[in-house]
């Protein structure tokens, strides 16, 4: 079976709880991408952003345990990086996911490549192949190794190259709507603030601006993607704006 494949790809790593954030983002991603066409099949690659159960395997980092699950219909986990279609999900980016597929008029619920429920159906209308602290450099989880050999600037460099690699792969496989998230503010995660954050537990402004670096070549490495692939339309979705904002200003969303 034909049938135009698009995809969504979550960067390197950004696991940050950002209400905000989806809701911009999917609104964003959905008129970019929808624009009358008719979609048959939305995958996803990337990490525990769009992980909706991969991580299920013999690997070091895992959600099999509670309260992941908790909210599903059988209170269970299974390795999907949120607790459930409840309230509390809604700040679990892989929502995203869930939103984009069903806004445009795909499926209700993405599963996994490695579930094991899966039948050839879902195949045909799209799964996710991203997987919990998995990123564009293949030694994401051992990041101090490449902190002996790159600074900042000659890293964000590598990750773009490896980016734009995987994007071209893509384009390669059939892929011409791909919505690309940018990094949230790395900064801004508990173990950071805990870290390097002082006494008030601040974000590390030393690495969001990293972030910040790697986001503007990111965003100009898709237009020129876009404008070199025919009949590509790579787009570039914000997240770390918004889930800024959620953290700098939290009274801005309520109480």
């Amino acid at each position: 079976m034909q049938y135009p494949a698009n995809f969504l790809c979550s960067s390197n790593t950004t696991t940050t709880a950002a209400a905000a954030a989806v809701v911009v983002a999917t609104l964003f991603l959905v008129i970019k991408l929808h624009q009358s066409e008719t979609f048959f099949a939305v995958h996803a690659f990337g990490d525990s952003v769009l992980d909706t159960g991969n991580n299920n395997l013999k690997t070091i980092s895992k959600c099999n345990f509670t309260p992941y699950g908790r909210d599903f219909s059988e209170g269970k986990p299974t390795g999907n990086w949120k607790t459930g279609l409840s309230n509390g999900y809604i700040f679990s980016l892989p929502l995203i996911f869930f939103f984009a597929a069903e806004a445009l008029a795909i499926k209700e619920e993405m599963p996994s490549y490695h579930d094991p429920n899966l039948q050839r159906k879902d195949l045909q209308t799209g799964l996710s192949f991203a997987s919990g602290c998995s990123g564009y450099d293949p030694l994401t989880s051992q990041l101090l190794l490449r902190k002996l050999h790159y600074d900042v600037p000659s890293y964000t460099d590598l990750l773009l190259r490896w980016a734009s690699n995987f994007l071209r792969d893509l384009y390669k496989l059939g892929a011409r709507k791909v919505a690309v998230f940018n990094v949230a503010p790395l900064g801004c995660l508990p173990f950071a603030r805990t870290l390097g954050g002082g006494i008030i537990r601040k974000c590390v402004e030393k690495i969001n601006q990293a972030v910040q670096m790697f986001n503007a070549n990111l965003s100009s490495e898709l237009a020129s993607l876009d404008n070199e692939l025919h009949d590509s339309n790579f787009v570039f979705v914000d997240i770390y704006n918004p889930v800024l904002d959620l953290i700098q200003e939290p009274s801005k969303f309520g109480e």
